[in-house]
């Protein structure tokens, strides 16, 4: 009787032992949230960069953007910006700098409003705020490689780029 208790308890504790080797192992991970001011266009000796940077209190982390063209497009609208990056935090060896810090970005948004984008998924200047709600339902090109949109939608834009244009020749 005593031996057959203490086979059965071996037996489930082997299989649980077995049952747990089973399960896919979870990795560490360090996820994030940085509130920031963001720079692309960064270059360094033997492009040892993403190329993209957030800066929080005094820290600069580089970040990937991956593959997605549309946070890279983001970025890019929104370079020295204060913006919401969400990501995972790792750590990568280099050669120039022994420790590089990365956030490979899963979310990107600016912190002073949403990011709109165009019918065809351009995404407007941040600075231009929010497309006009109510427009015409006139089917036309829109300027700026936009994609096609009412009257409105196109006057609008337009009067942005306008605006753009202006500010470019006043510096």
């Amino acid at each position: 009787m005593k031996r057959q208790r203490h086979l059965a308890v071996f037996l489930f504790l082997s299989s649980t032992v077995f049952a747990a080797d089973k399960r896919p192992e979870i990795e560490d991970s360090i996820n994030v949230t940085v509130v920031g001011t963001l720079r692309t266009g960064i270059i360094a000796i033997g492009g040892e960069t993403t190329g993209t940077t957030i800066t929080a209190k005094g820290i600069t982390w580089e970040l990937d953007l991956g593959k997605k063209a549309e946070i890279r497009q983001a970025a890019e609208m929104l370079t020295g910006k204060k913006v919401i990056v969400r990501g995972s935090l790792e750590r990568r060896k280099g050669v120039e700098v022994q420790q590089r810090w990365i956030v490979s970005v899963t979310g990107l948004q600016v912190t002073d409003g949403e990011i709109f984008k165009s019918p065809n998924g351009k995404i407007y200047p941040s600075h231009w705020g929010a497309p006009p709600r109510a427009q015409t339902r006139d089917l036309r090109n829109l300027p700026g490689g936009f994609g096609r949109g009412s009257g409105t939608l196109a006057k609008w834009i337009q009067e942005n780029l306008n605006r753009d244009t202006e500010r470019k020749g006043d510096d």
